[in-house]
């Protein structure tokens, strides 16, 4: 039954009762007040009555007596006195039909046969005397007396009803409002009735029905409800019931699918860990042998007995170990884009030049195909700024790359500006960083409106199948990594057919301590003034050692080298170094260990530690700094960055060598002497790897090309000078402009 049928239901019958109690007492209060009524009028009346039937017989009996004593009884007078009294007579007969009144009737008629014997005396003369007038007044006095003693009885007769009337009135009353105060009773019983029946189950039910709810909201699945009121909430429990089953079944189902999820999750852990560790071992077993050919290559470089014929092949070999490295570098990009770990290296450059070079590489590709090159650099961009400009040429240069590669003819164009108003307050604070926009736009074939939404997607390609075999479809997910990194993203807006624009804006801050002038660019470090030095080398790699001992012996150090952290501590203490290489991670004691306890030594407090990992990674970056390095120099080692953080540890005053100027050679390839002067250029196949690394704007690999040039014969020294006095100056422009007619 519903709620609502038993709340009608129930109120349906508390209104019927009420109605019938309330109606019953009202209709029989009401008669009962009125028989009453009734009967105290007529009491009333009767009192009325019978006062006026004593008055009038009064009357009558005073007349007779006057016409008894003084003869002036008036006869109409007098029959107007019986009709009247006769009529008050019956009236009161009709009300009151008692013996008293038949009583009352004889003696008015003895009265009236009294009188009507006095009047014919009178009339003959007979009643003459006193003592018959006595007589009749004896005689009427005795019919008055009688007459008034069942008159007053029945006045007080009268009296008495009229009472008994007034009494059962109030008694009437006194009951009406006794049931009055039974039905406000009665209601309140009946209410009383129908909470006890219907609210109080209702309230427990809905209890119930709420501590359910909150049990089973808690997570308590197994509570059911149980509740039997055969009612709207008997079918709410019964939901809430089934929901509960359900969701017991759903959580049981889920906790299946989360264990097998956990099981997965730890088999990809597993399997990531175990790819994390491989390519960190392949990091470091690979980095090794390549910091053993590259040292070495730059070792047999700056050896003076090296030949020119053997210079030219220990270019090729430095040259191919680089491309290696740089493959080795690529493949730890994309791991590090696949467990979202790509890492900036940010450093300070000049940004005209960075651009110049950058937009010179792709030109060169623009021009093979025929296609226009347009390069605008916006006005007002800032000379050197501060981030990882590596990160930044590879987004641009895949960018560039792609517009000219899926460009078949007409334009691309790429711009460089600010996207703020140069008067704003951001650009005119050095301390701030100032936001460039790059845009790449061209006139190819477009991209599909498909293939907007996941061109970022790693191995998704937009092009044809014959364009697309030219690159991996890594170039734009690893660039939007990067660039996502740099706290942007790239925009892409292209219509099939008409060409593609790319474009992001980054906040590049300003170099905080940027110099231009020259260095020595014409002199060799042979040497250091002052007393010779100790440097301990710690590596668990011979040929790591061997690499560092053979790149600084010639320079006039002490070399000592250990082969774990547990024998170099115990060297350093025993040697006091001057200067301490190590790697970081070895076998027995990593090197980390090894400076923490160093450092815990008075001795060993501020003596230079230089850690040199055989990986690149922030994290290793960080962890030698936090214990105590003073320098992070990873392999594989480059001669010149070495003998530069040598020097700015050890303040050391080096010695060069200074080379002569051979500015007199006749110039290769029999041509006339150019606007550079008298330079003398080696053949276009000992330019191309001097050239490549001009074009990707990596100026160690410039000076390292440029040192090896200089060693090929005397005539090439100015050629070399010039270009290690440009690559100073990150002068990728001129150095292509110099290179470029001779490659």
């Amino acid at each position: 039954m519903k709620i609502s049928t038993k709340f009608v239901g129930i109120s349906a019958v508390l209104v019927g009762a009420i109605a019938l109690i309330s109606g019953g007492s009202s209709l029989w209060r009401n008669h009962i007040e009125a028989t009453t009524l009734e009967k105290y009028a007529q009491t009333q009346r009767r009192i009325r009555l019978t006062t006026l039937v004593k008055s009038q017989l009064q009357a009558e009996m005073l007349e007779l007596k006057d016409h008894v004593l003084f003869r002036n009884l008036d006869e109409e007078k007098e029959e107007d006195a019986d009709e009247d009294f006769n009529a008050l007579f019956d009236e009161l007969k009709a009300l009151t039909p008692v013996p008293e009144v038949e009583f009352i009737r004889n003696r008015h008629e003895m009265f009236e046969e009294l009188e009507e014997n006095l009047m014919e005396a009178i009339t003959r003369g007979d009643r003459t005397t006193l003592l018959d007038s006595q007589y009749d007044f004896r005689a009427i006095n005795g019919l008055s007396r009688d007459i008034d003693f069942f008159l007053d009885k029945l006045v007080q007769q009268a009296k008495q009803q009229s009472q008994q009337a007034e009494l059962e009135l109030r008694q009437v009353r006194e009951i009406a409002t006794t049931i009055s105060y039974a039905t406000i009773v009665l209601l309140i019983l009946m209410v009383l009735g129908v909470f006890w029946l219907i609210l109080r189950p209702l309230i427990h039910s809905l209890k119930q029905l709420q501590a359910g709810a909150s049990a089973i909201g808690s997570g308590q699945l197994s509570h059911r409800l149980n509740i039997h009121t055969q009612d709207e909430i008997q079918q709410v429990a019964q939901s809430f019931n089934q929901m509960a089953e359900n969701l017991t079944q759903a959580q049981t189902l889920l906790q299946q699918k989360l264990a097998e999820l956990e099981m997965a999750r730890a088999a990809a852990e597993t399997a990531n860990r175990t790819k994390g560790e491989f390519l960190a071992n392949m990091n470091h077993e690979l980095r090794t042998p390549l910091n053993g050919i590259l040292g070495y290559a730059q070792i047999l470089q700056r050896d003076p007995a090296t030949p020119a014929k053997s210079l030219r092949g220990i270019g090729v070999i430095y040259q191919c170990a680089s491309h290696l490295l740089t493959l080795i570098n690529d493949i730890l990009d994309l791991s590090k884009l696949e467990a979202q770990k790509m890492e900036l290296y940010p450093q300070d450059f000049h940004l005209a030049n960075f651009l110049s070079s950058t937009v010179d590489i792709c030109r060169v590709k623009a021009e093979q195909k025929g296609v226009e090159f347009r390069y605008q650099p916006g006005a007002s961009l800032p000379t050197a700024v501060h981030a990882d400009d590596k990160r930044l040429r590879q987004v641009l240069l895949n960018l560039l790359s792609n517009a000219v590669k899926f460009t078949d003819s007409g334009i691309v164009t790429f711009r460089v500006e600010l996207a703020d108003s140069p008067a704003s307050p951001v650009l005119n604070s050095p301390a701030q960083s100032q936001r460039l926009r790059f845009q790449v736009k061209d006139t190819g074939i477009g991209i599909p409106a498909a293939k907007v939404d996941t061109i970022f997607l790693p191995f998704e390609q937009a092009g044809q199948r014959d364009r697309n075999s030219e690159g991996t479809g890594l170039g734009l997910a690893i660039s939007q990594q990067i660039i996502e990194k740099m706290g942007s993203t790239i925009q892409i807006k292209s219509v099939l057919g008409e060409g593609s624009t790319f474009w992001f804006e980054i906040d590049l801050l300003p170099a905080s301590d940027w110099m231009t002038g020259q260095a020595i660019v014409n002199q060799k470090v042979i040497g250091y003034q002052g007393d010779r030095r100790k440097i301990l080398v710690i590596d668990d790699r011979a040929e790591n050692r061997l690499v560092a001992i053979h790149m600084l012996e010639p320079l006039g150090f002490e070399l000592a080298e250990a082969d774990d952290g547990q024998a170099g501590l115990d060297l350093a203490i025993q040697l006091h170094p001057d200067l301490i290489i190590t790697d970081v991670h070895m076998a027995q004691m990593d090197g980390l260990e090894m400076t923490r306890r160093l450092r815990q030594l008075p001795d060993f407090a501020t003596t230079p530690i230089i850690a040199s990992p055989a990986t690149l990674s922030q994290v290793d970056m960080q962890a030698s700094l936090d214990a105590g390095c003073n320098s992070f120099f990873p392999k594989p080692i480059e001669f010149n960055g070495l003998v530069a953080e040598i020097h700015r540890l050890l303040k050391l005053q080096w010695i060069y060598e200074t080379l002569p100027d051979t500015t007199d050679a006749a110039t290769s390839h029999g041509n006339e002497p150019n606007e550079n002067g008298d330079l003398v250029f080696p053949p276009a196949a000992e330019l191309v790897a001097l050239y490549t690394a001009v074009q990707g704007g990596f100026m160690s690999d410039v000076q390292q090309e440029a040192n090896r040039i200089k060693q090929l014969a005397p005539k090439y020294v100015p050629l070399a000078n010039r270009l290690l006095e440009l690559s100073q100056q990150f002068d990728d422009e001129g150095m292509l402009r110099l290179l470029a007619p001779w490659v």
